[in-house]
This record gives structure tokens, sequence and C-alpha cells, in this order.
């Protein structure tokens, strides 16, 4: 935040609305959510000049994912402000959510002392996500329109590189969701055996675009449209501010083997692209004759 201000880019106005209003911060470990309130704190008094100390009252000591459970994480008595803090958050749409994997993700075994927890909701294989919500063409469609529209609108180019990253995440979902509808039930094999069949397919689908391009062409017999923007998507994700955005075209870095080939693409050119695919991908599934 305080980058921002120094060039000039985000008003003391627009941090001192985020800090008191907008900005959420959860810990369940007490030295870190100290710590991490008097980090915040400290820089938003930096930023503040002479205007009194404020303390952030947008943290809160407690579990994610267990939050979204339970009214309550903690004792009223003890923690009243806390839970306060915490209906608060739950009541305001959150954006933008930025964070580490849970506290126990990290235990690769039972001597870490560390065991990782299961919540409520529990766990779904992705695929097993996609057959039972599957990605409509026509959703598709609308989604890259309207993300095409607003990369067009807004000046904000590290907003428009955030956009494009989010209709490539989109289009990939939309191929995962085409793969995982034609997956067949196993129904004639012990559980075990489907379990270790159910992480194989969540481990390919989660891998590369050459894997699931594999999994594509043993489901439908043919290959998947073509993709050309992956090596933009793993720019983006490598680096956003590596990847470049000059007037209407996006340019980025293409790694091939022992070289490195810098591309530049018109972005509507792109978004024709996406729109291409996934009419390609409506025909595949239209004429799908092969069987498993």
């Amino acid at each position: 935040m305080k980058e921002l201000i120094n060039k000039g880019e985000i008003t003391l106005a627009d941090i001192t609305r985020k800090y008191t209003q907008e900005l959420h911060a959860n810990e369940i470990i007490l030295l870190s959510y100290y710590i991490a309130a008097i980090n915040i704190e400290a820089t938003f008094d930096e930023i503040n000049g002479n205007k009194g100390y404020a303390p952030f009252e947008g943290i809160v000591l407690t579990d994610t994912f267990e939050s979204t459970e339970a009214e309550d994480t903690l004792d009223d008595s003890y923690f009243g402000s806390n839970n306060d803090s915490l209906k608060r958050q739950k009541e305001v749409p959150i954006t933008a959510i930025i964070g580490n994997p849970p506290y126990s993700a990290g235990q690769s075994s039972v001597n870490d002392n560390n065991q990782k927890t299961d919540y409520e909701f529990g766990f779904q294989y992705e695929h097993e996500r996609y057959k039972e919500n599957p990605l409509e063409f026509t959703t598709y469609e609308q989604t890259i329109a309207d993300i095409h529209e607003k990369v067009n609108k807004t000046s904000d180019n590290l907003i428009r590189k955030s956009l494009i990253l989010t209709s490539l995440i989109f289009t990939e979902s939309l191929l995962k969701s085409i793969i995982s509808s034609k997956i067949p039930e196993e129904t004639e094999i012990t559980s075990f055996s489907n379990k270790i069949i159910k992480d194989e397919i969540n481990a390919n689908l989660q891998g590369d675009g050459e894997i699931r391009e594999k999994i594509f062409r043993k489901l439908f017999g043919v290959s998947a449209p073509e993709q050309p923007w992956r090596d933009l998507r793993k720019s983006i994700t490598r680096g956003i501010d590596s990847t470049k955005i000059q007037e209407d075209k996006i340019v980025y870095t293409a790694y091939r083997e022992n070289e490195s080939v810098e591309i530049i693409e018109p972005i509507d050119e792109l978004f024709e692209k996406l729109i291409t695919f996934c009419n390609e991908l409506q025909q595949i599934i239209i004429n799908d004759t092969h069987s498993l």
C-alpha cells in the first residue's frame, strides 16, 4: 500500500477506506496474529502521518475455513470483539483473497505433530465437482464477452492483466468440465481401487496442459482444439509484472526449450481465439461418437 501511494497510484483517502472498511486478515496462530496486526498498523501509521494511531479492526483470530461453519470460533466472554470482527467480515463481499495454505497443510508425517484439519464441507474431487456443476458453453461465452468488455474499458494495466488471466483460467475450467463430463463412473470395483482411480484422474486434471490433452484424446478420440495462449497463462502466473500491456496489445515471453521468444498479441485477437476454442470444442461434443 505504501508503495502504491509513493507511486501516486492510490490516494490516502482510498487507503484509509481500505484500511478501515475493506481490508480483512485472518490468522489462527496467536503469535502470528499479533505480528501481522502490528505490521499492518505500523505501515498504515507511517502512511497516515500525524493523524493519530488507528488500530486495525479487520484482523481476526480464526481458522478461515472453520469460521464459515460456525457463528463464533472463540469464547465470546474473552474474544467478543474478535467475534464481532468475524461477523462483520462474513457480512461483506470479499472480491480478492491472498493467502497461504491451511496451517496444517505442510505436515509430511504424524511425527510433525501438526495434524491436518478436516472440515465439515469435506473433500471433493475436482472432476466430481465439474460433473455436478458443469460449465455451460453459453455461460462461458457470456463470461468471456463480459471480461473482454471490462479489459477494453479499464485503463489500469494491472487490472487488465488480471482480467486476462481470469479469462484463461476460466477457459481451462471449460476444458476440465468437458473432460469430466465423459469420465465414466466405476461401479464394479472396490472402494479402495475406486479411490486410486479418482486420485489419478484428479492429479491428471490438475496437471499441465499436455496431460489434459492426452486425457481428452482418450475420451473423445480426437485432439482438443488448439490453445495458443498457454505460454501467456504461464507468463502471467510466473510474474504478472513481467507481462506488459502496450496500448491494445499484450507482450510476454514464451520459453521454448533453450530459447525465449517475445510474443506480442493484440488483446482483441486473444479473446476471439477463446471464443473460437469454445465453438470448436462444442462441435467436438456434438459430433462425438467415440466409445470408451
